[in-house]
């Protein structure tokens, strides 16, 4: 085995974490365009490329490493990987585990990425996840670990649970489902779909 070799497989050993074909709305991204979350369901999401592929399989790496901190110090991370479902399984979620009853959900970031959830709290589209984790799942509080992919510094939201916007977040994954099922795409909200 040479250098080449060895780098290829693995990239191929990472490129296997990629799941493309789900064929559920995830809960993980109820935040991004209803839209896009349509074409994602009907056409299946694409491979994002070598360095997309690279940041998933590193989210979970930091996961892993959060989770094993915790155990390490005698706290126990419950429910690893527990599937959340709705709407008779077209809504599905998997959460990274819970820690003394509160949802806990791991985050990598650059450093800018940690800077900014420092200054305006936790990502519009991470809070959505966790809303929609707590409205499904029915939990009352989550703790979002962020961890800075370089240097490993880490910064921890609360993020409370929001009646109203599960609600929302619940007629927003309605409607997805009713355009899909229709066959007809939602209007884009963000401005950068296609078609």
């Amino acid at each position: 085995m040479d250098a080449l070799e060895l780098k290829k497989m693995l990239l191929e050993a990472v490129a296997n974490d990629w799941d493309d074909g789900r064929q559920y709305l995830g809960m993980s991204m109820i935040g991004q365009c209803p839209r896009k979350l349509f074409f994602d369901l009907v056409e299946g999401r694409r491979q994002p490329g070598v360095q997309g592929v690279l940041y998933c399989h590193e989210g979970y790496v930091h996961e892993r490493d959060v989770r094993a901190r915790l155990e390490q110090m005698g706290i126990e991370v419950e429910e690893v990987g527990k599937e959340l479902v709705a709407f008779g399984g077209r809504v599905q979620g998997h959460i990274d585990g819970v820690v003394g009853g509160v949802l806990l959900e791991v985050k990598s970031v650059n450093a800018d990425g940690l800077e900014n959830v420092r200054d305006m709290g936790a990502k519009l589209r991470h809070y959505d996840q966790v809303q929609a984790y707590m409205h499904w799942g029915g939990y009352e509080r989550a703790l979002v670990v962020y961890k800075e992919r370089e240097s490993g510094e880490l910064w921890v939201c609360e993020v409370v649970r929001n009646a109203e916007v599960g609600r929302k977040l619940e007629e927003k994954a309605r409607g997805i489902l009713a355009a899909v099922d229709a066959g007809e795409p939602p209007e884009c909200e963000c401005g950068h779909c296609r078609r």
